[in-house]
């Protein structure tokens, strides 16, 4: 999501860009490469998530309103 949010606020801002300060920006499409390390990072974040859902799912709701002295 916040790779396609770049791509639209460049492409929304390269006109203002170009004749305002006189950047010029060449817009391309990701590459292979970047859409590997984009699916790397999703499976890390996934595989880092899945020991806290893990126990949340075996912590029942009763657990966490009881009080503990």
């Amino acid at each position: 999501m916040g790779i396609g949010l770049l791509y639209a606020g460049l492409g929304i801002s390269k006109g203002v860009l170009e004749s305002q300060l006189g950047l010029s920006l060449n817009l391309f499409k990701p590459s292979v490469i970047e859409g590997w390390y984009l699916l790397a990072i999703f499976g890390c974040a996934l595989v880092a998530s899945l020991f806290p859902a893990w126990r949340a799912y075996r912590n029942s709701l009763a657990d966490g309103l009881t009080i503990k002295v």
